[in-house]
């Protein structure tokens, strides 16, 4: 196994002799809203397709019904919800994968049988996130990374694009290949040198992991202007000069970083001393860290840029979904 670990998409390019014509994979339980969390990943996923990869998307509905005790109905809305997003708003042109299709097949699952016989309940449970004492450990805890894992094999993957917070997961993946009651060409593909690239989502407005956020802390796509307003205004964003309480980053630089200037050609903050342009982040970071661009004045421009582009995602929602999907049920969740 190799790991590579980037801090953004465009440094993809120095591992394109590695991207070059290999079957690249990105895995998520389709689980609703959607969130501005995930633009990191999805500019990776552009960027490992524009550097010539053949690119899997794999919406692992099973995962999704189990984690969140939905039932098949919701879990189908809550595929095509998804797969509409990636591909026609995000437009990542890859192949779009349920995990149902291949995983429900008697090799699949004769192949996963093989893996339970082998392993302990100890060696999943140290691969998980860490789980609270009060909190109940469920069955589908141990069973979910198995088959993300095996899934690897199974769309004969070979570079693996995820969130740094599934390194833990993957590293599973050295387990199965202690395994040796594979059918041949599962063992053969075991062989294969595996790559995995992560980069981590962007954090919630607190500037915190998203894997600590809840819904009033992340930046759906289905934001109101006043409700998006609110989250900006609400945003953790140190000035110059002021040290990062310990444990987050600046939230504000961060939804810059990854939901504004990659999908705009130029960038116009409004300050006291004129209007400013920047075509590049790294040009916008260096000058707020010298004080030249006030928090309130980015959180103006942030409001501006995240605006137009929700309003743009929420209109191509309405023309392709909105006739079947309740999108009020869909928040619940």
């Amino acid at each position: 196994m190799n790991e590579f670990f980037i801090d953004h998409p465009n440094k993809v390019s120095e591992l394109q002799l590695k991207l070059k014509g290999k079957n690249t994979l990105w895995g998520l339980a389709p689980v609703a809203p959607i969130h501005l969390g995930y633009d990191s990943l999805i500019l990776l996923q552009k960027k490992a397709i524009e550097e010539g990869s053949a690119h899997v998307v794999l919406l692992a509905d099973l995962h999704a019904m189990m984690s969140h005790k939905l039932k098949w109905e919701d879990v189908d809305i809550r595929v095509n919800y998804w797969k509409f997003y990636l591909k026609e708003i995000c437009h990542i042109e890859a192949t779009y994968l349920r995990g149902s299709y291949f995983q429900t097949r008697p090799g699949y699952i004769e192949d996963l049988y093989s893996i339970i016989s082998n392993l302990t309940v100890r060696k999943v449970k140290d691969r998980l996130p860490k789980v609270a004492k009060t909190e109940a450990f469920y069955v589908y805890q141990t069973i979910y990374p198995i088959m993300q894992c095996l899934d690897i094999f199974h769309t004969d993957a070979e570079i693996i694009l995820a969130e740094k917070g599934q390194r833990k997961i993957y590293k599973l993946v050295e387990e199965l290949h202690k395994t040796e009651t594979f059918r041949p060409w599962v063992n053969q593909r075991l062989r294969k040198d595996l790559n995995f690239i992560y980069i981590h989502t962007s954090y919630d407005i607190n500037g915190e992991p998203l894997i600590k956020s809840k819904l009033s802390t992340r930046i759906n796509v289905h934001e109101t202007p006043d409700t998006l307003k609110r989250k900006i205004n609400r945003m953790y964003a140190p000035p110059a000069g002021q040290q990062l309480e310990e444990g987050k980053v600046n939230a504000l630089l961060e939804f810059f970083k990854f939901s504004v200037f990659p999908w705009f050609k130029e960038i116009r903050i409004k300050t006291s001393k004129g209007e400013r342009y920047y075509a590049s982040y790294f040009e916008f970071e260096n000058d707020y860290a010298k004080g030249e661009i006030f928090p309130a004045d980015a959180k103006e421009a942030l409001y501006e840029y995240i605006g137009e582009r929700l309003k743009e995602i929420q209109a191509l929602f309405k023309q392709g979904l909105t006739r079947w999907i309740n999108f009020e049920k869909l928040m619940e969740v």
